[in-house]
């Protein structure tokens, strides 16, 4: 566990140089899916919801049973809905 001390902070660093209001990322145009597991800590859950209000295109989903670290144990409720979002086409209506 000690080697990903390393990474842990350089991902914290990013995390306190980005905070700030949701409002930040109104500007992201593209599809998103903002995902969380029911078992992660619930700011994740939180935070996707503040950002889904202001990303015009953006989704949530909340994964049944999955932790934190969800996709590196790839549960079907995870899986399925991923295959889903990115195999299915934006409409020409919603496209920039």
């Amino acid at each position: 566990m000690g080697s990903l001390v390393g990474m842990t902070l350089a991902e914290s660093r990013q995390i306190q140089a980005y905070e700030g209001p949701a409002e930040e990322y109104a500007g992201i145009t593209a599809e998103a899916l903002l995902i969380s597991g029911t078992k992660a800590a619930p700011y994740f859950t939180e935070i996707n919801d503040r950002l889904a209000a202001v990303i015009p295109r953006a989704q949530t989903l909340r994964v049944p049973g999955s932790p934190h670290n969800g996709i590196a144990v790839a549960p079907p409720t995870l899986i399925n809905p991923l295959t889903t979002f990115f195999t299915t086409p934006t409409s020409p209506a919603t496209q920039r």
